[in-house]
């Protein structure tokens, strides 16, 4: 398959400020979902995967669990921390 450029690549942004707890263990699942999607079925689009503010009763078992999937993948995951720069811009302009 031809290699991705910078501009067929996609960043993923999952806010888990302010969610409830179980909310935001929702949002670690998917985030674990989406990765192996990605990996699967569109090898080489993911540029990263953030799932920021996340809360750290379920930013800690989520990052226990970044080494079950490939290591390619794995090293697109960030978690915890704050917005990367302009998704906050990006999220109000989408209406989140």
């Amino acid at each position: 398959p031809p290699r991705s450029t910078p501009a067929d690549q996609m960043v993923v942004v999952l806010d888990a400020g302010g969610a409830a707890p179980a909310a935001a263990a929702r949002a670690a699942g998917t985030v674990v979902d989406l990765a192996r999607t990605f990996a699967a079925h569109y090898p080489g689009r993911l540029a990263a995967l953030h799932l920021a503010r996340a809360p750290a009763a379920v930013a800690w078992p989520l990052k226990l669990a970044l080494p079950a999937l490939h290591r390619d993948t794995g090293s697109k995951v960030r978690v915890g921390g704050e917005l990367p720069p302009g998704a906050r811009e990006a999220l109000e302009w989408h209406g989140g």
